[in-house]
Parts: C-alpha cells; structure tokens; sequence
C-alpha cells in the first residue's frame, strides 16, 4: 500500500521535496521496512577547477507526522581540484619464457601478480584489480588500498590458487576498476600461455618470419626445466623445406654458453612432398634431463637455406647462440642482425619421467 513512487529531482541551491506532506493516512509513499536509495546527479561546469563542498540536510517525518522530524546534516567534497585518478597495470607474466609449457614444469600453484601504478590523482574511491581468464577457468577480484595516493606503486598478489590444468590455453586479462580512470588504455595487461603433457616450446605455431646460418653450422635456443624430465624428440619449424636437405638436432648442456653435447637426434631427408611445418627427430634412447637449463640446436648442413620460423613471441635476450662450422665454441645469435633477436620454432618434446624407488634422477633412474 502507500501512494505511488514520485520523481527525486536534485536542483542545486533549492530544497528537494519527496513523499505527499498533506498524506497522513499512509506513509508518503515511503514503506515501511524497506530500504530507499536517492541519487542526485550534479553537473559542475568544466571552467570550475577548486574543490567543491556541498551541505546536505536530510529530514523525515514519523508516522502521520507525529513525534520529532530525524534530520541528518553532512557535507560531501567535489574533488574538482584534484587531477583524474590513472591506473597503469603490469601484469607479471606467470609463465614469461614459454607459450607451450608441460604441466610437470610449472609448479603445484602458480603465483598470480601485477604491479598497479597512480599516475594521476589521488583514489579515494573504491578500486579493484581483477584477475580473468579464458572461459571461466581462473576469476579473482583484489581491492586497491585507498586512498592511493598519486605516483603510488603496490603489487598486488591474487587470493585464490592457480592451478593450471594441461591441455588448456590460458589467456589472461588483468585489469583494473574505479570510477574514474583518466587514461583508460594502460588499466589492462595480458598474458598468453597453453599447458601441454608433453611439447615445451617458446612459440605458438605462428611464425613472423625466417632465418638461415650465414654458412653452415648448428643454432638454437636454451630451455630450462625446473623438475627433472626426460625428452623423446626435438622439433623445428621449418618455411618451405628444401626436399633432400639433411636435418640434424642436437642437446646440449649449458654454462654462459652451450658446452658439452648431452645427445644427438636422429636425423631425417626432408622428402620430397615436405611442406611448411613441423619436423621432428627422436632420440634412440630416451635422454633423461635433470632439473636445469639445456641448449637445443638445428643443423643447417646447406648455407643460407636453413629457413627456421621465428616469432617475437615470449622472447628474452640472451638465449639464442649459434657455432659456424669448424669451430668448437658457440657465440651469442643476436649479433647476427635483427631476425636473429626472436624466439626460434623450436620444440623439446617430453615423455613422463618416473622415478625408480632409491634412485636418484639422472641416467638408469627410469623406472617401467
């Protein structure tokens, strides 16, 4: 019961009436038990520059206007004064150096964070940083501090575990809420990785472009495992084949430099149907890696017709290394020229490491 629900103007410098004064047989149109929210827009003229203050007088009748009136008497600030808030959002890649990455080499839980910068003025309004993923599969919300105060840096930490589930690509979106955010295009950072059971590769499948050795030699790229693993093959990629090339892949291990050959692949005779694509070379005995960082490299047995895919994708400097053909030591890539600082198609292949009970991980611990 009670009348029906009436228009709430705010006027500004006017006094704002609500409910029916001459209704004493019902409520005014305000029900009893119930919770009523009145919003006021104001509009402030772009040429005001100054904090604002506007009083504010709230008062209500009891029931048929008996008893005394509740009053209510506060003052809320404009902060016309203040620059505009700007959230800047860093999201840390959680896996940074690889887009193809096997289960068993992340860990249990993969932390979650972001940096988030104020480049502009002072928050004193709720703010949240937001953690969302493909599909559903990770949601988590972190409220800001506040106030924040401008040119305030925070790392912010998700709540909730991530754990990554194999065979799911992971596309992250981290981004941050307020009301007010004067640049809207640096609150977002993102980042893209797939959980695999067995291929370990910096790159999707998406090259950029290509490169070949100046000569003839063996280039490649270094990984790293953080649990032991055994690896059953090596990959690359390959931009229009040359049928008849030999292709060669090798495991090396790793110091400032690649040092010491751990195993060779074996190889294969690019056919004469071979098109764009993978190709892959497995070992004649299973190669059990500890937990470490290892170099994988081609061959390029022809110069100049190597044509090896390369991506910008997840690359870091200082990984890539090349040796020119009758040399013994391996030299940095970069310095080759611009193609050469990219990620290379390169994919270590693994199988499932089990562990022989009183053994320890290196050679003969593989248990059936």
């Amino acid at each position: 019961f009670g009348q029906a629900p009436e228009v709430f103007r705010g006027v500004f410098n006017q006094t704002v009436s609500w409910g029916d004064n001459n209704d004493t047989a019902t409520f005014g149109g305000i029900e009893t038990g119930k919770v009523y929210y009145f919003t006021i827009n104001v509009k402030v003229d772009d040429s005001v520059t100054v904090d604002k203050k506007i009083k504010i007088h709230l008062s209500g009748d009891k029931l048929n206007h008996s008893g005394f009136s509740r009053d209510y008497n506060g003052t809320l600030t404009l902060r016309l004064g203040q620059p505009k808030p700007d959230l800047a959002v860093d999201f840390i890649d959680p896996v940074p150096l690889y887009y193809y990455i096997p289960r068993n080499q992340l860990p249990d839980t993969v932390p979650l964070t972001a940096t988030v910068n104020n480049n502009g003025g002072e928050i004193i309004e709720q703010a949240i940083l937001f953690f969302d993923a493909t599909s559903g599969s990770y949601f988590d919300g972190v409220q800001l501090p506040r106030p924040m105060a401008k040119d305030t840096s925070v790392i912010v930490n998700a709540k909730i575990d991530f754990l990554p589930v194999a065979g799911r690509t992971y596309a992250f979106d981290v981004y941050s809420s307020t009301t007010i955010d004067s640049d809207p295009t640096n609150d977002h950072d993102s980042a893209l990785f797939a959980v695999t059971d067995t291929v370990f590769s910096k790159t999707d499948d998406n090259f950029t472009d290509t490169i070949s050795i100046p000569g003839t030699g063996i280039i490649g790229t270094v990984f790293n495992f953080i649990n032991a693993d055994t690896i059953t093959s090596l990959s690359v990629f390959l931009i229009n084949p040359v049928p008849g090339d030999s292709l060669n892949m090798e495991l090396y291990s790793m110091t400032v430099a690649p040092d010491t050959l751990i195993a060779a692949a074996n190889g294969l005779i690019i056919p004469p149907d071979a098109q764009t694509g993978w190709f892959t070379m497995t070992f004649s005995d299973t190669v059990i890696m500890p937990a470490t960082s290892f170099f994988a490299g081609v061959f390029q047995r022809t110069p100049d017709r190597l044509n090896m895919g390369i991506s910008p994708q997840k690359f870091i400097a200082g990984g890539n290394f090349v040796r020119s053909e009758g040399f013994t030591s391996f030299d940095p890539a970069e310095p080759l020229g611009s193609l050469y600082a990219n990620s290379y198609m390169i994919r270590v292949n693994t199988g499932h490491l089990k562990k022989a009970p009183g053994s320890s991980v290196g050679i003969g611990a593989l248990a059936e």
